[in-house]
């Protein structure tokens, strides 16, 4: 009864921070190839 009760709270919260969490890691996902890149550069010229 209590589970069932507090079920949905917790699913919504769970919901809201896994849009958070991909909010994070998209931009993350577009920005670390990009670093990777400029530190491969960099190991080459220097």
């Amino acid at each position: 009864m209590f589970a069932a009760t507090d079920g949905r709270p917790w699913v919504s919260r769970s919901l809201a921070w896994g849009v958070i969490g991909f909010e994070l890691l998209v931009p993350l996902a577009l920005v670390t190839p990009k670093a990777l890149m400029l530190s491969i550069l960099v190991d080459f010229t220097y």
